[in-house]
């Protein structure tokens, strides 16, 4: 039997968080959902999980900034984890702003396809 597949979600948004939950459940994942970044932060120190998706921006959402992903980048990485954190945002300009900085990230609304495409490794 194969162990069972884990995500960790970090939305300021109920909804987005619950989309995702859902969505991620549906293919076959136990979700764990957190709303701010310290709780995301925790998380990332204590546990492993097969994917990691958060708002760019968790924690402050009318923020320009991308602070928040890069330390949970940062975290991951310090841990010597080799799973992508997927960093999403509702704002083209936080998007853009990610991906000068070299962060995988999406424009929201996260659709189905696209997470489908996401945990198959094909994004």
């Amino acid at each position: 039997m194969s162990a069972e597949k884990k995500a960790l979600v970090g939305a300021h948004q109920r909804m987005t968080g619950l989309i995702l939950e859902m969505s991620l459940s549906s293919l076959g994942y136990s979700v764990e959902r957190v709303a701010d970044l310290p709780q995301m932060l925790e998380k990332c120190r204590e546990q492993d999980y097969d994917l990691y998706f958060m708002d760019i921006n968790l924690g402050i959402p009318d923020a320009p900034t991308v602070e928040p992903a890069q330390q949970v980048h940062q975290t991951l990485y310090a841990r010597g984890l080799e799973t992508r954190l997927h960093a999403f945002s509702g704002n083209e300009d936080t998007v853009c702003l990610a991906q000068e900085q070299g962060l995988n990230v999406y424009l929201s609304p996260l659709t189905v396809e696209l997470i489908k495409k996401i945990v198959a490794g094909e994004e």
